[in-house]
């Protein structure tokens, strides 16, 4: 499927990517499973009053939220959830095997919400590699002070 996803391009967040339309019958318990990747990676996991990946089933009719499935830091289902099963790769953007718990309805759209950061890197599960980030501070850090990085390290050059 084409996804279509709006975006401001002043922003990181993704307010609805279009990951397919229900039939009443995939998506859900007994039907095909979601099998999509979203548009913009690499995906912000859940931190502090961020839930991570958003998984909606949207009313056709009037687009409020019937259902409503989240992904764990590491891209498993949180059970507690609309999911049934799935998982999520916030490094490649890529949904596998997603069941909501009731199948989306015939015209509803399943939209992915979320937020992809360009510049921050990722470990290979998704989660921030703040030792990457650590490492990069020092090196600026010793280069605002005209120093090189073994210098910062403590080396001499």
């Amino acid at each position: 499927m084409s996804s279509f996803h709006i975006r401001s391009y002043a922003d990181q967040y993704i307010d609805g990517e279009i990951l397919g339309v229900g039939d009443g019958k995939k998506f859900g318990p007994e039907g095909a499973t979601l099998e999509e990747t979203v548009a913009w990676v690499p995906v912000m996991s859940a931190f502090e009053g961020y839930p991570g990946l958003l998984v909606q089933e949207r009313s056709s009719a009037d687009g409020s939220v019937v259902q409503e499935g989240r992904f764990s830091t590491v891209g498993e289902v949180d059970l507690e959830s609309d999911l049934l099963s799935g998982a999520f790769n916030y490094r490649s953007g890529r949904l596998s095997g997603v069941r909501f718990k009731a199948a989306p309805g015939p015209g509803n759209p399943v939209k992915a919400y979320y937020l992809f950061d360009c510049s921050t890197p990722l470990k290979a599960d998704g989660t921030v590699d703040w030792d990457y980030l650590l490492e990069r501070g020092r090196i600026r850090d010793a280069q605002e002070q005209g120093r090189t990085h073994n210098e910062a390290e403590g080396d001499p050059e």
